[in-house]
């Protein structure tokens, strides 16, 4: 069943590029290159194949067939009936290979589709797999750290605007700009050089295995990758001595990244160590690229720069909202409070003695007025309204005591008839 099906998509493949060439425009020469450069065959893309698409997405070709070009590949890349590793694995060679010999215009036209096609991700592959058969195992998992590794460069580029050298034809190489990590300021460094040690760290990853490192396709791919690993690492080391350079000046908090820079290129230095001796078993790729010789600081510089770190300041924005304060002399200056650790002395304040004198006379004058006030108010009579003070307890008499409970009784009228009084 799956040979069938591999049949039918070599059979589906053919019929297009026939149409193709039935067509006879412009835009059908390029989808014939393209989807040529893409078969299901195992061999590398062929060189006419990929010159057609150079011609096509160079500088003076119009934008409209650049575009043209980009999308189609990235139609190669995930529209397959099924998942295919080698026509996927194809149609990424083809887009490093015009990443690294067409001028920078193909970098900013492709960002700027990735852009207008929310396809930001149209390079990476990571959860690609073909089910197809246990060697295709291999080759999946090579495609998935190939793609990221592609999607990295263009993110770095993205960035920095940084290349790795670029390879003009007949073995001749043009190498890139002087980096901007070799004389950028610590800002721009905290932030550009982790985006190019992540690049590092993918393009260690991209070493074929099992099946995978006897396939010529994957190993094309490999080669290409390992040619941009000095240039890479270079651009690294470059960043690693501007920041060593500028790392005593920084206060804790840039001081405490500085350090986990350093700490990530004393893994990227392991990690490829281990790329050297996987690459060395690899017949095919033993002469294909002189690696470059790792550089280390002394063993000692991660404990200096670790106590650096300890006793740094932290400078910390006092102002409100963020904003500037105002200085005594009317200029607006920001606020900064340096906080020490416990453990080391805080520097003893400047003290201004007018200023003191004055604070400590302000400070008796309100002692003294409050005192005054408190015996204004002990001297003022209180009136005892309810006489508790009274040590003369009263009587009371029963028969007020009984009108509080009663009304009284209504006095006779003088009409009224009285009873006669008894004869005295």
């Amino acid at each position: 069943m799956v040979g069938l099906n591999k049949m039918a998509d070599r059979i589906s493949d053919r019929m297009d590029v026939g149409i193709a060439k039935i067509r006879g425009e412009e835009g059908s020469r390029i989808e014939e290159a393209v989807l040529k450069a893409t078969l299901q065959e195992k061999v590398v893309p062929k060189e006419k194949h990929v010159i057609t698409l150079k011609q096509a997405t160079c500088s003076q070709s119009p934008r409209q067939m650049v575009n043209y070009a980009i999308h189609l590949l990235g139609r190669r890349l995930i529209d397959n009936p099924r998942p295919n590793w080698l026509v996927t694995l194809k149609g990424l060679i083809v887009f490093h290979r015009l990443m690294r010999e067409v001028d920078p215009t193909l970098m900013e036209e492709l960002l700027r589709y990735c852009e207008r096609t929310s396809s930001n991700r149209l390079l990476r592959l990571d959860s690609f797999a073909d089910h197809t058969s246990r060697e295709a195992w291999d080759y999946s998992a090579f495609v998935r750290v190939y793609s990221v590794y592609l999607d990295e460069r263009l993110t770095v580029y993205r960035a920095t605007r940084f290349e790795p050298d670029r390879d003009l034809g007949y073995g001749a190489k043009r190498p890139p700009p002087e980096s901007r990590l070799k004389t950028c300021s610590r800002v721009e460094l905290l932030t550009y050089l982790p985006i190019v040690q992540r690049l590092l760290l993918r393009l260690v990853s991209c070493v074929p295995e099992g099946a995978a490192q006897l396939s010529p396709v994957p190993l094309l791919a490999c080669q290409m990758v390992l040619q941009e690993l000095p240039s890479i690492y270079r651009t690294v080391c470059e960043g690693v001595l501007n920041l060593t350079d500028c790392f005593f000046d920084m206060d804790r908090s840039e001081a405490l990244k500085g350090l986990d820079l350093y700490k990530e290129n004393l893994l990227v230095n392991e990690r490829l160590n281990g790329l050297f001796s996987a690459v060395s078993r690899i017949p095919s790729l033993t002469n294909v690229v002189q690696f470059p010789t790792l550089q280390s600081l002394p063993a000692d510089f991660l404990q200096t720069l670790e106590d650096h770190v300890r006793d740094a300041p932290r400078v910390l924005d006092t102002s409100a909202g963020g904003g500037a304060a105002t200085s005594p002399s009317g200029n607006k200056a920001r606020s900064t409070l340096l906080v020490y650790d416990k453990d080391k002395p805080a520097p003893a304040p400047a003290v201004d003695e007018t200023a003191a004198a004055a604070a400590t006379a302000a400070a008796a004058a309100a002692a003294a007025a409050a005192a005054e006030e408190a015996k204004k108010k002990a001297a003022e009579p209180v009136f005892d309204l309810l006489s508790l003070d009274d040590s003369v307890s009263t009587t009371l008499n029963p028969s007020a005591s009984l009108a509080m409970h009663h009304p009284p009784f209504s006095q006779p009228s003088s009409s009224s008839t009285s009873s006669p009084s008894p004869a005295a």
